[in-house]
């Protein structure tokens, strides 16, 4: 595949989405359902650290340190 029939891949979309997908993507990112999809994934990464992007062993249990870390406790 060259460089034009990618690009002309992009521009047209994952053909695997329908209409209905599409419209709910546009919700999701732009729409009525962007707040509880953020809210959502916010939930998800607290819950898995690994997902959160710090991810801790059993002797981390007490550590503060990562994108979820309260500014006024000192980090580790």
């Amino acid at each position: 595949m060259n460089e034009e029939e990618r690009r002309l891949r992009r521009w047209a979309g994952d053909p695997r989405l329908t209409d209905a997908d599409r419209e709910l993507l546009d919700r999701i990112i732009d729409g009525d359902l962007t707040e509880e999809f953020q809210a959502n994934l916010d939930a998800q990464l607290i819950a898995d650290p690994v997902l959160g992007g710090f991810p801790h062993t059993s002797d981390d249990a007490n550590c503060h340190d990562g994108p979820f870390a309260d500014p006024s406790e000192p980090s580790s």
